[in-house]
């Protein structure tokens, strides 16, 4: 990690696809940096759970998120309007994001990671228009 320069990332993506492989790189990310936002591919949503515990920033299980994109093409495929579609995906996506996260150790609300604009700093919501 110190040779890749952990010290000075600001975010790290970690996309192995072995879960013990990632539950290692998020551990020892977290030891050499404890503010870094950390993103990571779970394999499920109970791997998912296991990442949160570790304290990533936010943890995407390659199951649920198939089946979210999986569900969005279909809504757009018979005839709801795109911008619908996106935005019952987005709320859905978040509802299970909450649900893995869970209180950090501490009992506190997890930080978590949300659709923003890298230049404003300003959240970015999905378009709930019906076009």
């Amino acid at each position: 990690m110190r040779r890749l320069g952990i010290a000075s990332a600001q975010t790290l993506v970690v996309t192995m696809a072995s879960p013990p492989v990632v539950e290692s790189v998020v551990t020892a990310a977290r030891a050499e940096q404890p503010d870094l936002v950390i993103v990571a591919r779970a394999r499920d949503a109970k791997h998912a759970a296991r990442l949160y515990d570790l304290d990533v920033t936010d943890a995407v299980p390659e199951a649920i998120e198939a089946s979210l994109q999986l569900s969005e093409a279909l809504l757009v495929n018979i005839g709801i309007p795109m911008g619908r579609a996106i935005a019952s995906i987005h709320e859905k996506r978040d509802e299970f994001r909450k649900a893995l996260q869970g209180p950090d150790k501490h009992g506190r609300t997890r930080r978590a990671i949300r659709t923003s604009s890298m230049q404003t700093g300003r959240e970015v919501r999905p378009d709930h228009s019906e076009g």
